[in-house]
């Protein structure tokens, strides 16, 4: 898969008076493989500050640790802000299998999370597109990485059989699972599906071409607890 060297600021959430970025992965060709390249995004995006969420993809992963000096975080992990629970997965970590310590992490927060409105969890690939008898046909007319087991692909893996079910129980217990991805742009700038349970699957991307890439922009209201969310062309925000 080639890329540009472009800035994909591919998700995007307005919460009440406060702003949070969701960073769907891939900012640029190698963003990690230096310094400066690191610096140069660094200061556009402030990966330090709490409110910049990353999910990393294949081409942010050159070096880990260089990253990990900005963020101060690990590849995955959770946050809480305002009643909305995240979960920041790394999708480039075996093969997209979220095994290990990533299991647990998805693990102690659905069996723990009872205070929030909403689970959003970020995440490069779109993971839950292969096993999806609706989604999995058209895996290579929306995901960047199309559908096979190299290091970019969007791979086979475990989603419903470990990972679905945790997300069933908290969507059934009343609150809202929201998944993100940004492995989206090259083939479409958007995606939206709903599972029969309520689960929401969303992608938004952008490509080279600036054109027609959109954003993906969420508005929080903290007193009536409602999450909304609407894509928009980068040239209209």
């Amino acid at each position: 898969m080639a890329l540009a060297n472009f800035l994909p600021l591919s998700l995007k959430a307005l919460i009440t008076h406060s702003f949070m970025l969701w960073l769907g992965g891939d900012m640029s060709f190698s963003t990690s493989e230096d310094s400066t390249t690191m610096n140069y995004y660094d200061s556009i995006l402030d990966f330090s500050d709490q409110n910049t969420l990353w999910s990393l993809g294949n081409h942010d992963y050159a070096n880990l640790n260089l990253i990990e000096t900005y963020t101060n975080r690990p590849s995955f992990y959770s946050y809480y802000r305002n009643g909305l629970s995240f979960i920041v997965l790394d999708t480039q970590d075996d093969f997209s299998n979220i095994s290990g310590d990533q299991l647990d992490l998805i693990t102690s927060v659905t069996d723990t999370i009872e205070e929030s409105s909403h689970l959003v969890i970020l995440h490069h690939k779109l993971i839950w597109m292969y096993g999806n008898t609706d989604l999995e046909p058209i895996i290579n007319d929306v995901s960047n990485g199309q559908f096979g087991d190299c290091f970019y692909c969007l791979n086979p893996n475990n989603w419903y059989e470990d990972i679905h079910p945790m997300l069933q129980v908290v969507q059934q217990s009343g609150i809202q699972v929201i998944c993100v991805g940004g492995d989206i742009g090259f083939e479409t700038s958007q995606f939206e599906y709903t599972t029969s349970e309520g689960i929401k699957y969303l992608a938004s991307g952008i490509s080279d071409d600036l054109i027609s890439s959109k954003a993906l922009i969420f508005d929080h209201n903290t007193y009536t607890k409602e999450l909304c969310w609407h894509f928009e062309l980068l040239s209209e925000i």
